[in-house]
């Protein structure tokens, strides 16, 4: 009820929430914003959070957003998928080099990506580790994930499975966008 009523509330809101679903843990829960420019993401993130902690709050509901807020059960994650008009206009090869390009800055972005991150990015319950970067076709246990949609269509997006939940969207975009060149116009 709080996560379908969360997402009701942020569209009358004018936040974009595109989906929510139930994840592993018990009582854990994700929802998706639709595709934005950097800054718009970042601010509909920060909103929608500060609505789903105000209406919490009203139920004497707590929100939990460590990357790993029970050891032992998957993690907590803020994953950003990342298109340029590269990657939507170009090919498959345009899609892999956006890849490589994130995987050169691999540790400035962990660094940008929140605390507490090594907690979650253990190489199990699907996530990469943090020591490596990795990326693949439709597997979730890589760094940088190549979705269903953009290999089947040879274009489109790739998912950065590595920002923890409780990452600040500002900071991770600021450094972001520099490394891909400035085209980040989707995320």
């Amino acid at each position: 009820q709080l996560a379908e009523t969360h997402a009701d509330l942020c569209l009358r809101m004018n936040i974009p929430i595109a989906g929510l679903n139930a994840e592993v843990m018990k009582s854990q829960w994700e929802y998706q914003l639709q595709p934005q420019p950097a800054l718009d993401a970042a601010d509909s993130l920060w909103m929608s959070r500060f609505v789903l902690e105000k209406l919490a709050e009203t139920r004497g509901i707590g929100i939990n957003i460590d990357p790993k807020p029970v050891i032992g059960w998957n993690g907590s994650g803020a994953h950003i998928n990342i298109s340029t008009k590269t990657t939507r206009d170009g090919t498959i090869d345009d899609v892999q080099s956006l890849c490589e390009e994130l995987g050169e800055s691999h540790d400035d972005l962990i660094a940008s990506y929140g605390e507490d991150n090594e907690k979650r990015l253990t190489g199990q319950y699907e996530t990469s580790s943090i020591d490596t970067f990795s990326h693949g076709e439709l597997n979730r246990t890589v760094s940088v994930r190549i979705p269903m949609s953009t290999v089947y269509s040879g274009s489109g997006h790739v998912e950065d499975r590595r920002p923890a939940s409780n990452m600040n969207p500002y900071v991770a975009f600021k450094t972001l966008v520099p490394i891909i060149s400035g085209e980040l116009s989707k995320v």
